[in-house]
């Protein structure tokens, strides 16, 4: 049996096109304005990917969709389950065979008492399509869906559960460990999850059986090169395709191109019937992926016992039988299993695998190596240090061939099937599945390159956090961190190899990219990482040096205040300060730059997290001082911000106010939009406090309406709120208690801590306020339904252009808006 991908797809593309048309726009246009490529708008609209909620917030708004419309984009996008639908990758090629290993596969996991399925097998005997095809044919059995977790780019085992959070669409959370939130969640969801290549991260299959029997409705089907070894662990060997029966092969025609001392093939009848090749699933995949390149090739009584042959030289492994095709349409099969056939001088790693089905998938690995020229063979080995696959523009640099070269190059591998291109969050990328990547390291180390090539993805690396520090600052951040996304597992890989030759390097690395370790879920991995260098670098007093002439003390200071900021994010204050003060003793040695400012400021954040405002305040006067001497017009106005934040919290509204009327005159000037909306709604608070309420309103109205436009998601969030304060102080309590819960969703959704005791406190007392003027049930219900609408409507009612209706049994209103003196006096007694 051939199967394809599900008859039933999505009609998310379907929708997309006529948007698009109906919008008169092109692909190419529509690429253009949401930010993506041609080609990735092209597999939406096609249905072969199913986009996540930011692409579908990105496309309505280049499309200009209304509520009603965004939401048609996000039910055909992803149903009632939003996190959970859409997660198993579409194959672009189909599948072959496999009926009966389906079916127990099946069986097995719709037993009550079967938990977790470990699918074995060598690597490219097609574990993982087995898997999801499997998955693909029960998504209808699990209530709650099916969740596709790709384990192959982590490279530990504490980051897995990690993984699992981030790919069921929550955040981990700073009051418990993130292998409980998953406890939590899965407590009463019934759904499956696929965890793909576990095999190097066994450590953490502990932890995953734990989850496991807390949650008695999810199974897990994991793939794995080995067993895990856990209780209750029901494990299913999964062996090559069946390739067709018979002796050995006795071809019509002779070889072409004997090699030097081997036999002469002769001539002979070829034995096996047509249909009896036919019939094999080896064969079927074979013949499958030949007639992708060579739509004329048909089997017939002149070339079946050739294909067989293949198939049984070949072992059946579904990997080799794809390499071996990519060749069909370029050399006759004659020459390919004569070529097969010739002893291979097998690498060291495999020579450890004693069964003949790892030394055929060598043979074939070395096979189409040596097909490749040698400069394509050193590129293909080069190539391989990428984790989690790479860029053309990254390709070029590793491989320094130029432009046109590495296209060349890399074109030549993807014929070859060493490659295969996939679609990233921020574009085109390269990738290499598992084992051929782990030839092509093994041949890297038989050249003797591997350090020198490591070398220069670490550099590669190093590059790429300088400029990601430059760009996140810049007026497209979300583009820089898509960037970073994608590239995530290359960053994690080239810092933990530093850790052997070049810890100060791998500091460095982390050190810049300080606000992308500081998003969700990674935040954990680069902690992890610094801690483990900052070990290995404090233990060599060359490399530990505090002095002030240390070449390395500012990259140690830059390093601490990264560590500093993860804690801090984490909302781990006793760490946070740990290594603020360390980078801080350090920056006091060196000459005052931006770095140690920002070290500074975000020292005072560590204090305000702490509830310490004074110490707070003290660093941001000192960091505002350093930056107006270094004329650092953007770091002033940021500078600005803060203090001004902290003379809110410390009830000093006319000196808030005046640094924020700077902060947002200074940011104006300089077109920064989103430092604009941050301070504008901050003087939105300052004038809520002292009870001038219009003017905040109207502050709170500009600021949203700003930070809506550049989808700064915390923004809105924080201006969502502000807007509730005021409304609540006019008596409005509907619209408020809507807007409170709106802006609990977006911060739940994106692990958004307030970070601010004076903004938890105050939204507490809102909330109080409106329980008070509502009742318990009506406020719920309220709360509830903004909670669950779509963003754009929260926001057309924070703005005033769309109405609530009332609900249906509320208590009477307050005859008289909450004073707002009495928040400001329990407020201030509470810092």
């Amino acid at each position: 049996m051939t199967g394809s991908e599900d008859p039933d797809v999505a009609p998310f593309g379907v929708l997309l096109r006529a948007f698009r048309r109906g919008a008169r726009m092109s692909q190419a246009q529509l690429a253009t304005e949401a930010g993506f490529s041609t080609v990735y708008i092209g597999m939406l609209e096609r249905g072969s990917r199913l986009p996540p909620e930011t692409t579908v917030v990105s496309l309505a708004r280049a499309l200009d969709l209304s509520s009603s419309q965004v939401e048609q984009m996000r039910s055909a996008a992803f149903g009632t389950q939003p996190a959970l639908d859409g997660q198993l990758p579409r194959a672009l090629t189909s599948f072959v065979g496999r009926r009966r290993e389906i079916a127990v596969l099946r069986d097995m996991l719709s037993e009550p008492d079967v938990r977790l399925v470990t699918v074995t097998g060598p690597g490219g005997v097609g574990k993982t399509r087995l898997a999801v095809e499997v998955a693909r044919s029960l998504r209808h059995d699990f209530d709650d869906g099916v969740i596709f977790v790709p384990l192959d780019a982590l490279t530990h085992p504490g980051s897995v559960p990690g993984a699992i959070v981030s790919a069921l669409g929550l955040k981990p959370r700073t009051d418990i460990s993130v292998t409980d939130v998953l406890r939590e969640y899965l407590a009463e969801k019934q759904l499956l999850l696929v965890l793909d290549n576990f095999e190097h991260l066994l450590p953490a299959a502990t932890a995953i059986a734990g989850v496991l029997t807390r949650a008695s409705h999810v199974r897990a089907l994991v793939t794995s090169r080995i067993r895990l070894g856990q209780s209750g662990e029901h494990v299913f060997a999964v062996r090559p395709l069946a390739a067709p029966r018979g002796g050995a092969l006795q071809t019509s025609r002779s070889y072409t191109q004997p090699a030097i001392g081997a036999p002469h093939a002769g001539t002979h009848q070829a034995r096996e019937p047509v249909a009896a090749v036919a019939d094999s699933d080896a064969a079927r995949l074979f013949l499958d992926r030949v007639r992708a390149t060579d739509p004329t090739f048909s089997l017939n009584r002149h070339n079946a016992a050739l294909v067989a042959e293949v198939c049984r030289l070949l072992d059946g492994l579904p990997l080799a039988l794809e390499l071996a095709a990519a060749r069909a349409c370029i050399f006759p099969l004659e020459l390919i299993t004569g070529q097969l056939r010739q002893p291979i001088l097998y690498s060291a790693a495999s020579q450890k695998e004693p069964e003949a089905r790892h030394q055929s998938l060598a043979a074939t690995f070395e096979w189409s190596f040596r097909l490749l020229d040698e400069p394509v063979q050193r590129a293909f080995a080069s190539l391989s240090v990428f984790l989690g696959g790479f860029t053309l523009e990254g390709a070029a640099q590793i491989l320094g061939l130029g432009e046109r070269g590495t296209q060349d190059t890399i074109a030549t591998l993807v014929d070859a099937s060493f490659l295969w291109r996939d679609e990233g969050r921020a574009g085109c990328r390269f990738v290499m599945l598992q084992p051929v990547r782990d030839f092509g390291l093994e041949k890297l180390r038989e050249m003797r390159s591997e350090e020198d090539v490591r070398r220069r993805h670490l550099d590669l690396m190093a590059r790429l956090a300088e400029q990601f520090s430059v760009g996140v600052a810049g007026p497209d951040p979300e583009s820089w961190m898509r960037r970073l996304e994608d590239e995530a597992a290359n960053v994690i890989s080239a810092v933990e190899w530093s850790a052997g030759f070049d810890p100060l390097r791998g500091l460095h690395i982390a050190g810049w990219l300080a606000q992308f370790w500081e998003s969700q879920p990674r935040r954990a991995d680069g902690l992890r990482l610094l801690e483990s260098l900052f070990e290995l670098v404090s233990s060599n007093p060359q490399l530990a040096s505090d002095e002030a002439d240390s070449p390395h003390s500012e990259t140690l200071a830059r390093a601490f205040v990264a560590a500093s900021g993860m804690a801090w994010t984490g909302g781990d204050e006793k760490l946070a300060r740990q290594y603020g003060d360390a980078a801080l003793r350090l920056y006091r040695l060196l000459p005052h730059g931006a770095d140690f400012a920002t070290a500074l400021i975000r020292m005072g954040n560590v204090h305000m997290l702490g509830g310490r405002v004074e110490e707070a305040r003290s660093l941001y006067r000192e960091g505002l001082t350093m930056r107006e001497a270094l004329e650092d017009v953007s770091g002033i106005y940021g500078a600005l911000n803060n203090l001004g934040v902290a003379n809110l919290a410390l009830g000093e509204y006319d000196e808030a106010s005046r640094a924020l009327q700077q902060a947002i005159a200074l940011s104006r000037s300089h077109a920064d939009v989103r430092s604009t909306g941050r301070a504008m709604n901050n003087l939105g608070f300052a004038l809520l406090y002292q009870g001038s309420l219009d003017e905040a309103l109207r502050l709170a109205r500009e600021a949203l309406t700003m930070r809506h436009e550049i989808d700064d998601v915390k923004g809105v969030a924080e201006s969502l709120e502000l807007v509730a304060g005021v409304l609540a102080g006019k008596g409005q309590s509907l619209n408020a208690a809507y807007l409170l819960g709106a802006s609990g969703r977006l911060r739940a959704e994106r692990d958004l801590a307030y970070g601010l005791v004076w903004l938890q406190v105050l939204m507490e007392d809102v909330e109080a306020r409106l329980i008070e003027a509502l009742g318990v049930d009506a406020y719920s219900a309220i709360k509830c339904d903004g909670g669950t609408a779509p963003t754009e409507d929260s926001v057309a009612v924070a703005l005033g252009s769309r109405r609530l209706r009332e609900p249906s049994c509320p208590n009477a209103l307050p005859a008289t808006p909450p004073q707002w003196h009495a928040i400001v006096e329990r407020n201030s007694s509470r810092q």
